[in-house]
C-alpha cells in the first residue's frame, strides 16, 4: 500500500528577513556614512520586494568605496533575498562570500546550511549546522534543520535527538512535534509517533499535515477506523488537497470499501490528475471490485504519468495474471523488479504467474527467491512446495508443506499440499492423518473432505468415503470432483443409479472431464443401457479423440450390444492411438474370438501377451481361442499360464479340464475339475458340476461324466 507522505517545505522555523548578529554589528557603524543605494536595497527586503532589493544591492556591491561591513550586510542582504526567490545556489555564494569577508556567523551557518539542504545538498548543511552547534549548542533553528537532514538520509534515531532538542528549547514548536512524529514512525516507534503527532495537533489544531501523518501512522498499525478519522479531518481542513482524499481512499480500501474508494480518488485524480499512485492505488479498488479491465486502465495511465513506477508494474501484472494473460504480466514484473531489485512480494507473484502459466520450474525458482529474501513467509514455501508437486519433486514438495507447518501450524492448505504428495506416493495413511489434521482445523474445508473421500475409496473405505464426499458436496454444490468421487464410492457399493446421478452433477459442473464420462459411460454400459453409454463414449472420443482408453470404451460397449464389427472398428483406432494399450488388442481379440475369426483372434492375444505378460486372463482367452481350433495342447498351456498367475480361477481350471479330456489325458482332467468345484463359491458348485458334467456328455466321455452329473444332483 503507498501511503503520500508530507513532501513540501513547511513554513520556515524562523522569519527569512530576521537580523543576523553581523547585520546587529555592522548596524553600529554611523547610518549616514552607508551608500543611499544600499540603504534603499535593505529596504526593500524589509517589504519584500525581493527582485528590487537584488538589483539594488547588486548595485551597491558594485561601488568602489564600499566599506568592508556594508559590503557583508549587503552580500547578507541579497543572500537573503535569493533565498527568499528559492535561487539557492546564489543565496549560498552570497551568504559565503559574507563568511569570508566577515566574522563567523551562527545565524548566516544557519541560513546558508538551509539554502543547501534546499538544493538536496545534505553534507554541506550538515557541515554547516554542525559547526553552527559547535559555536551554541543552544541554538533552536540549527537542530531543528539538522533534524530535517538527518529524516531525509533515514538516520532517524538522529533526527529524533535532534527534534527533541527542538522541543525543549522552544517546547511551543508546532512543527518540531510534527517531523519529531515523522522520524519515530520511520523508526516503528508508533505509540511514541502518535504522542508526537498528538502534542503538534494541541498546538495548532488547523494543522491538515499533523492529521494526515498521524492518520498514516494509525494505516501502518491497520488501526483504519482511526485513520479514517485524521483522514476526515485533513479533508475539512483543507478540502482542495488531493492527498486527504487518496490517504482516505486507501483507508476505505483498507476496510473493504471499494466502491467508497473510488469515489474518495476520482476526486483526489480530479485535484491532482498527475499523481501516478493515486491511479495505482484506485486501480486497486476496482481490483477489489473485480473490474480488471477498469483496475488495468488505471495501472496504464499510472505508468504513462510514471513509466519507473514499480508498484504500478506489479499491480498491471497481478490483474493481467488474473485475466490469464501471463506471459504480459510476467513481462510486468519482471519491469517492477528491473527497477526495484529488492520487491520482495514481486518475486512471488511472478511465480505465481508462471505457476499459473504451467511453467513449474520457472515458478520455483520464483518462490525460492521470494524464501530466501524472507524466510518466515509460508506462502511462498507453500507455492513452491505446489510447484515442486507438479514437477514430481516429491520429497522437495514434502519439505515445502513442513516448512509451512513449522511457520504455521493453523494452515490446512499446506496440511492438503501434503497429504497429495504422500497419496501420490501411495503413503495412504499418511495422506489420509493429513486430510484429518486440516479437516480438524477447519470441519468444512471441502478440499480435504474431497481427498479424503478419495483416499478412503482407495483403501475400500467406500461407505466412509461416501459419508464424507456427501457433506462436501452439501457444503460445495459445484463442486465436481468431489461429486465425481461420490460416484465412484457409489458404484462399489453397488449403488449405480446414485453414481450415475453423481457423476451427472460432477459432468454439468466440468463437462469436459474425461474421467467421468467413461466412468458414467461404463456403469450405463453395466446396467445395459447402451445407446446411454455409447453418448457418454461418443463425447469422450470427441473430448480427447487421441484417447485409446476413450475408443476402447466404445468399442466395448458395441460388442456388448451385439455389434463386435463396430467394436473391432473402435479398438482398431484404439489401436492406432496408442500401440502400447494392451486391453485394445485384448478386446479386439475377444471381438474376433465372437465372430469366429481364429486366426485374427489368435494374433491379437498374442500381441496383447507381449504388452501385459502377467495378464491371466489374456492367457485364458488366448487358451479359448486355441481350444476353439481344436488345438488342445495349446489350449491347456496358455490355462496353466492363467492359473498360475491366478491359482484360484475355477474357469481356467474347468477350461483346462475339458482340455485335457479331449487329449485323453482322463487324470488330469479329473483333477481340474475337482479344482474347479472346490474353488467355486458355494453357490456355484452345482452349476459348476453341471456343466462339466454336460460338456464331457457332448465328447462323449460318458464314464468320466458320471460322477460329476451326481455331484450336480447332490451339489
Amino acid at each position: 500500500m503507498m501511503v503520500l507522505r508530507r513532501t513540501t517545505a513547511m513554513l520556515l522555523f524562523l522569519a527569512l528577513s530576521g537580523e543576523s548578529s553581523v547585520g546587529h554589528a555592522l548596524a553600529e557603524e554611523a547610518a549616514d556614512e552607508k551608500p543611499e543605494v544600499c540603504r534603499e536595497g535593505e529596504g526593500a527586503l524589509t517589504f519584500g520586494l525581493d527582485d528590487v532589493a537584488i538589483s539594488t544591492l547588486t548595485h551597491c556591491l558594485s561601488l568602489q568605496a564600499l566599506r568592508p561591513g556594508d559590503k557583508v550586510a549587503a552580500l547578507v542582504g541579497r543572500g537573503h533575498a535569493y533565498f527568499a526567490r528559492d535561487d539557492y545556489d546564489e543565496a549560498i555564494a552570497d551568504y559565503s562570500r559574507a563568511l569570508e569577508l566577515g566574522e563567523v556567523d551562527v545565524d548566516l551557518l544557519v541560513h546558508r546550511g538551509r539554502a543547501h539542504y534546499y538544493e538536496d545538498r545534505n553534507d554541506e548543511a550538515l557541515a554547516d549546522f554542525d559547526r553552527a552547534l559547535a559555536l551554541d549548542g543552544e541554538n533552536d533553528e540549527a537542530f531543528y534543520f539538522r533534524g530535517r537532514v538527518f529524516h531525509e538520509a533515514e538516520q532517524h534515531d538522529k533526527a529524533a535527538a535532534d527534534f527533541a532538542s527542538v522541543i525543549r528549547l522552544s517546547p511551543e514548536s508546532n512543527s518540531a512535534y510534527y517531523y519529531q512524529g515523522r522520524s519515530l514512525a520511520a523508526l516503528e516507534r508508533y505509540t511514541e509517533a502518535i504522542a508526537s503527532y498528538d502534542k503538534a495537533i494541541e498546538l495548532d489544531p488547523f494543522d491538515s499535515w499533523a492529521f494526515n501523518s498521524r492518520g498514516n501512522v494509525y494505516l501502518d498499525l491497520d488501526d483504519y477506523e482511526r485513520a479514517l478519522l485524521d483522514y476526515d479531518e485533513v479533508i475539512e481542513l483543507d478540502p482542495e488537497d488531493a492527498v486527504g482524499y487518496a490517504n482516505r481512499g486507501i483507508a476505505l480500501s483498507a476496510l473493504d470499501r471499494p466502491a467508497e474508494a473510488i469515489a474518495d480518488l476520482d476526486i483526489a485524480l480530479r485535484l491532482n490528475p498527475k499523481d501516478s499512485d493515486s491511479f495505482v492505488e484506485r486501480g486497486v479498488a476496482y481490483y477489489e471490485l473485480e473490474n480488471l479491465d477498469r483496475a488495468i486502465e488505471d495501472y496504464r495511465e499510472a505508468l504513462r504519468l510514471e513509466p519507473d513506477n514499480a508498484w504500478a508494474h506489479s499491480t498491471l501484472g497481478n490483474s493481467l495474471s488474473d485475466q490469464g494473460h501471463y506471459d504480459e504480466a510476467i513481462a510486468s514484473f519482471t519491469t517492477a523488479l528491473r527497477i526495484d531489485p529488492d520487491y520482495t512480494i514481486v518475486f512471488y507473484n511472478r511465480g505465481l504467474a508462471k505457476y499459473r502459466a504451467r511453467n513449474y520450474s520457472a515458478a520455483a525458482d520464483d518462490f525460492s527467491e521470494a524464501v530466501a529474501r524472507d524466510p518466515n513467509d509460508p506462502d511462498a514455501f507453500y507455492m513452491r512446495g505446489r510447484s515442486h508437486y507438479f514437477l514430481d519433486q516429491h520429497e522437495a514438495a514434502l519439505s515445502d508443506f513442513t516448512s509451512v507447518l513449522e511457520l504455521d501450524g493453523t494452515y490446512a492448505q499446506a496440511l492438503v499440499g501434503r497429504g497429495l504428495v504422500h497419496y501420490d506416493l501411495n503413503d495412504l495413511d499418511d495422506a489420509l492423518e493429513d486430510y484429518d489434521a486440516a479437516l480438524k482445523l477447519d470441519p468444512e474445508y471441502t478440499w480435504a473432505m474431497n481427498n479424503r473421500g478419495r483416499v478412503l475409496n482407495d483403501l475400500n473405505r467406500h461407505a466412509e468415503a461416501a459419508i464424507t464426499l456427501a457433506e462436501a458436496v452439501a457444503l460445495a454444490p459445484e463442486y465436481a470432483a468431489a461429486h465425481a468421487n461420490l460416484g465412484t464410492a457409489q458404484y462399489f457399493l453397488n449403488d449405480l443409479n446414485a453414481a450415475v446421478r453423481s457423476y451427472s452433477a460432477s459432468l454439468k459442473h466440468n463437462p469436459d472431464n474425461l474421467n467421468t464420462l467413461i466412468y458414467r459411460g461404463q456403469i450405463y454400459n453395466e446396467q445395459q443401457r447402451f445407446d446411454l453409454a455409447i453418448a457418454d463414449f461418443d463425447s469422450a472420443v470427441e473430448l480427447r479423440p487421441n484417447s485409446a482408453w476413450a475408443w476402447n470404451n466404445r468399442g466395448i460397449a458395441f460388442a456388448d450390444r451385439g455389434d463386435p464389427k463396430a467394436a473391432i472398428a473402435d479398438y482398431t483406432t484404439a489401436i492406432e492411438k496408442d500401440a502400447t494399450y494392451y486391453p485394445a488388442p485384448y478386446n479386439r481379440g475377444l471381438a474376433y474370438l465372437r465372430l469366429e475369426d481364429y486366426d485374427a483372434a489368435l494374433a491379437d492375444f498374442t500381441q496383447a501377451l507381449t504388452l501385459q505378460p502377467d495378464d491371466p486372463d489374456i492367457f485364458y482367452s488366448r487358451g479359448d481361442v486355441h481350444y476353439e481350433m481344436s488345438e488342445f495342447a495349446l489350449a491347456a498351456a496358455d490355462y496353466s499360464e492363467a492359473l498360475r498367475l491366478n491359482p484360484e480361477s475355477a474357469w481356467s481350471f474347468y477350461s483346462r479340464g475339458l482340455s485335457y479330456a479331449h487329449l485323453d489325458d482322463r487324470q488330469s482332467a479329473r483333477a481340474d475339475f475337482d479344482q474347479a468345484i472346490e474353488v467355486s463359491e458355494d453357490a456355484d458348485k452345482a452349476d459348476m458340476a453341471s456343466d462339466i458334467c454336460s460338456q464331457l456328455m457332448a465328447q462323449r466321455h460318458i464314464a468320466l461324466s458320471l460322477s460329476y452329473c451326481r455331484r450336480a444332483v447332490t451339489e
